[in-house]
């Protein structure tokens, strides 16, 4: 596998030297960018966000027994799981800002052949979609309907838990299992350092996964305005270590990628196929609707996991064509609510794309197929 830092720098050697074209100007700016704008207009778009802030799952308080906020007029009675006020806006306001960076590539008005949504088959990420959406296509001209609600229905698509391997990531496979189970018990010590919590919770933390809600807890508890213990506050910064560790946990080696970011890594090269071999059914955006974990399983692929995901974070994958005509790949990750987000490939060309993610993409009956038997995997 080509380190993605070597990658990086060949990518960027041979965009300079792309950039020395001899086309006239307004042809050059035509096909590799746009006057007086920050964004190269691209052929097409890859996005991945995460849903809005949440109020705690009912699970995060099952580590924590001796917890005093799982009351529901704490969380102005909204359901468990699911998205807050502020999420809501935060959510609102990244596809106001996607409609901003992108507002010289796509169209204004929504169209179906411009863009496909998917989302987890889960509450909080559909109405993340829908309020990302609400932002980037707000209703204009003959699309307002009502003139008190700057908002118009747009279609998202999603597939049960069970049967989705591309967004949830949920779908049971013995083969992984195995393989993540046996990461987990290497990891049995890096929970020795915070049994001395339990005095306080009121319960042993046995597993990595119980660090992870507990952390989970405490977070949103904090986001949320209330006060945490001061055991609390000295524990956060550890068990934010052991929760990253578990992030990249799930995805530390090249055959667990491609069961969990491999489905989805295969949907976002099979578009850009599409739009490469001119497919008059590939839309301008195939937007993904997800969770941390999807977004940190295809970070891990990108080698380029630094820490769990915030809330709203988005990943962009940008195909483009330098004056040559050859098509290239640009990377960012924005984490941040507004400003420029951060640089993760610039320049790629798409075969050296392809080569690095070929051996984690999957399509589903692929993968379901791997998922029974197992199969061989060298890496």
């Amino acid at each position: 596998m080509i380190k993605l830092i070597v990658m990086i720098t060949v990518a960027l050697f041979i965009g300079y030297c792309n950039c020395h074209c001899e086309r006239k100007e307004d042809e050059l700016l035509s096909v590799v960018g746009i006057r007086n704008s920050a964004v190269p207009s691209a052929i097409h778009l890859n996005i991945l966000f995460r849903h809005g802030d949440k109020t705690p799952k009912l699970e995060y308080f099952d580590v924590y027994p001796n917890n005093p906020w799982n009351i529901p007029k704490l969380w102005n009675h909204s359901d468990y799981g699911f998205v807050t006020t502020a999420g809501k806006l935060n959510v609102y306001n990244r596809g106001k800002w996607l409609r901003e960076r992108y507002k010289q590539f796509l169209p204004e008005k929504y169209s179906a052949k411009n863009i496909f949504v998917q989302s987890s088959d889960s509450d909080r990420v559909l109405a993340s979609a829908q309020l990302l959406l609400a932002g980037l296509f707000p209703p204009k001209g003959t699309d307002v309907w009502n003139d008190n609600l700057m908002w118009q229905p747009i279609p998202i698509h999603s597939v049960p838990d069970y049967n989705d391997t591309e967004v949830a990531q949920k779908v049971t496979c013995s083969k992984y299992t195995k393989l993540l189970d046996k990461q987990l018990k290497s990891d049995v010590h890096e929970f020795e350092d915070t049994k001395y919590l339990s005095q306080y919770i009121g319960k042993e933390l046995t597993s990595l996964e119980q660090i992870y809600k507990l952390y989970k807890l405490l977070r949103i508890v904090e986001e949320n305005g209330m006060v945490l213990p001061g055991w609390a506050l000295n524990a956060m910064p550890l068990l934010k270590t052991k929760t990253d560790l578990l992030c990249k946990t799930y995805s530390l080696t090249l055959e667990m990628q491609r069961f969990m970011g491999g489905p989805i890594i295969h949907a976002m090269s099979s578009h850009f196929d599409a739009v490469l071999a001119k497919s008059p059914n590939a839309p301008k955006l195939l937007l993904f609707a997800g969770h941390s974990r999807t977004i940190s399983n295809v970070l891990m692929a990108l080698n380029a996991f630094i820490e769990q995901p915030p809330y709203t974070a988005t990943l962009l994958f940008e195909l483009k064509k330098n004056c040559n005509g050859t098509p290239f790949v640009d990377i960012y990750y924005q984490t941040n609510k507004t400003g420029d987000p951060a640089e993760i490939v610039k320049n790629m060309p798409y075969k050296t794309f392809q080569d690095h993610l070929n051996p984690i993409s999957v399509d589903h009956s692929t993968w379901r197929k791997e998922c029974r038997t197992g199969f061989i995997f060298r890496e």
